[in-house]
């Protein structure tokens, strides 16, 4: 099968890392596969997804491309289409999602698929927009069940679209395409934990905790990821007597990032707070942490968070269902969205019983590595993108000529995939 993933860039992103991994796990599966850009591969994760994107021997078109706000995003996928003459297109994000149908319409007319990756289906966008790329896709997958159940909600049953459910996944350390050659025993892995403090200015003492998450929004205080809600808990932690070596890293960067090392900077925690932009090679820096804390005000099924949990770290959340998804059956520390004096409160905890912090994580990190690989994620695609079928051109085309000899024209079968349910398909699933 000839599988083309669109997305509008490469960046540190949990979509777009999602997007790079799935195209990875599809080529290793014996399927041709390219990944078109939109708007290029954007800082050294971006770099980095692309030129691993490439050893493996996948075509990347607009690596190069620098803005979505001009045409030329559109016309690079437009060629790549008809050069690469895919058999499934498939596409992540918003804006993907739009010049892909775009693109499709006036081109090979094949039958769609995309990737919902938020319970915010509409988000900041038109509900005429939303609405329509709902019709003009033949099957939306949503990330997690708590998408699924998003989704049905906002159309309130009358989508056009098959919505099915494929969880995200993630690329274990023990997959070929991350070994690394320099295994580390534990000492080495202390010093290790030492040098990547060192290079923060951060105390080996110091019990770190560590966020990973763009700085994306309108305003912090409406921002999916909540930094406001992180910085204000962690400055009321750091008033703890047992939080004196306590220190925050946040790991990304977006347009609200000057507004958080302000309100950083208001609460007076400002050196125990390290903005370090976008990294490279973040599972080195996770392993140099003591806890995660991710208190997003809403997700999809977010991949930062199953990476913390497949790394091993102890981690503190907000009090969400598509958070929960990650976790199963089992339990895991967490704080009511938006509150503050809550996530304190169990930041407090995990630093002043560690141990059984740890013990949890491991029991988690078994868990992820069951239910979250990227491998049983790119099988479960794989279903789906059998289940398109013909393209739409091919199809009118046939039922024209049909008519036009007298002969009925045939209806799809109560067991065509686009026509089942989301709870059928969940529980194919």
């Amino acid at each position: 099968m000839r599988v083309l993933q669109v997305v509008p860039t490469l960046t540190a992103g949990g979509a777009e890392t999602l997007a790079a991994e799935l195209a990875l796990a599809l080529e290793r599966r014996g399927h041709q596969v390219a990944v078109a850009l939109l708007a290029g591969a954007r800082g050294p994760r971006g770099a980095e997804l692309a030129d691993r994107l490439e050893q493996a021997g996948i075509a990347v078109s607009g690596r190069a491309l620098l803005s979505m706000r001009r045409p030329h995003g559109a016309l690079s996928l437009a060629r790549t289409v008809r050069a690469f003459k895919p058999d499934v297109m498939h596409s992540h994000l918003y804006a993907a999602d739009v010049v892909l149908a775009g693109v499709n319409a006036l081109t090979v007319r094949q039958r769609l698929i995309r990737t919902i990756h938020s319970t915010s289906i509409q988000g900041t966008r038109s509900r005429a927009g939303t609405w329509l790329l709902d019709r003009l896709y033949a099957t939306s997958v949503a990330c997690g069940a708590r998408v699924a159940d998003a989704y049905a909600d906002y159309f309130q049953g009358a989508q056009k679209s098959a919505i099915v459910t494929v969880r995200n996944g993630v690329a274990h350390a023990t997959d070929p395409a991350l070994a690394k050659s320099d295994h580390t025993g534990p000492a080495d892995a202390e010093a290790q934990r030492i040098d990547v403090r060192a290079s923060l200015g951060i105390a080996p003492d110091a019990f770190m905790y560590v966020h990973v998450g763009s700085f994306h929004g309108r305003t912090l205080a409406s921002a999916p990821k909540a930094h406001d809600v992180l910085l204000t808990a962690f400055a009321q932690l750091r008033a703890h007597a047992w939080a004196s070596r306590a220190h925050l890293l946040l790991i990304g960067d977006g347009e609200l990032r000057d507004a958080a090392q302000q309100l950083a900077r208001t609460l007076r925690i400002h050196d125990h707070v390290t903005f370090a932009g976008v990294l490279d090679n973040v599972p080195r820096y996770l392993a140099a942490c003591d806890a995660f804390v991710f208190p997003s005000r809403y997700e999809g099924l977010p991949v930062a968070l199953i990476e913390a949990c497949l790394a091993g770290l102890p981690t503190i959340t907000s009090a969400l269902p598509e958070i929960a998804e990650v976790f199963g059956e089992g339990t895991h520390p967490a704080a009511p969205v938006d509150d503050a004096h809550g996530l304190a409160a169990v930041m407090l905890d995990c630093l002043q019983d560690p141990d059984a912090a740890r013990s949890r994580a491991v029991r988690t990190a078994e868990h992820i590595e069951r239910e979250f690989s990227i491998d049983l994620c790119a099988a479960r695609y794989e279903a789906h993108y059998a289940s398109l079928g013909a393209p739409i051109a091919p199809r009118v085309a046939a039922a024209c000529v049909l008519r036009a000899r007298g002969a009925p024209v045939p209806c799809a079968p109560s067991s065509d995939p686009l026509a089942v349910s989301k709870q059928s398909h969940q529980d194919i699933l």
